[in-house]
């Protein structure tokens, strides 16, 4: 996608415009002619002396682009130029593999880096967790009072440690038969 340099302006900053023009178009024209090759072919047409050069014209559009800006050159050499830096910005800092290769790319690498670098915790997490159930559970078998202890009495929902498993089955599901219905552990009705 080229965009054609703008004719200079005719105004009173015509004469500061045409020197700012003149002294910094050939280096509009070389990214220009290296970014149509890239989006024509690809950036391996580019020789090793073009690749190094690409970043380098794209800095000095920017600079241009920022001068002409500031000093309110002709609105239309300020669009050219904020295309042209648009279309170098992405060959210079684009993402070079598609997105299906960054997705390949993070769950074959980046999310198991993730997960080990957590171990240390969740490990120490795990660890706790049973440690409290295994103690809860030896705490509650000693002494049944330590059941209420643990758990208040407005969170047990009604169960306790002396339910048999039928009651403990209807504290859990008040709906009459639907565990039942849900395991196909009875026939429905």
């Amino acid at each position: 996608m080229s965009v054609s340099l703008p004719a200079p302006a005719s105004s009173p900053a015509r004469a500061h415009s045409t020197l700012f023009r003149e002294a910094r178009e050939a280096e509009w024209m070389r990214l220009d002619a290296l970014l149509q090759r890239i989006e024509k072919r690809s950036i391996r047409s580019l020789s090793d002396e073009e690749l190094m050069a690409l970043p380098v014209l794209y800095r000095a559009a920017l600079s241009s682009l920022s001068i002409a800006r500031e000093t309110a050159l002709d609105t239309a050499l300020v669009a050219f130029l904020e295309q042209l830096c648009t279309r170098a910005y992405f060959h210079v800092y684009g993402v070079p593999e598609t997105g299906r290769a960054q997705l390949r790319r993070f769950f074959a690498a980046g999310w198991p880096r993730a997960v080990r670098a957590i171990v240390p915790e969740t490990l120490a997490a795990l660890v706790l967790s049973v440690m409290g159930a295994i103690i809860g559970f030896a705490m509650v078998t000693g002494d049944p009072a330590w059941f209420y202890a643990l758990i208040p009495e407005g969170l047990a929902g009604g169960r306790s440690r002396r339910l048999g498993r039928g009651a403990a089955r209807r504290a859990l599901y008040p709906a009459a038969g639907w565990i039942e219905r849900v395991c196909r552990l009875s026939p429905h009705p």
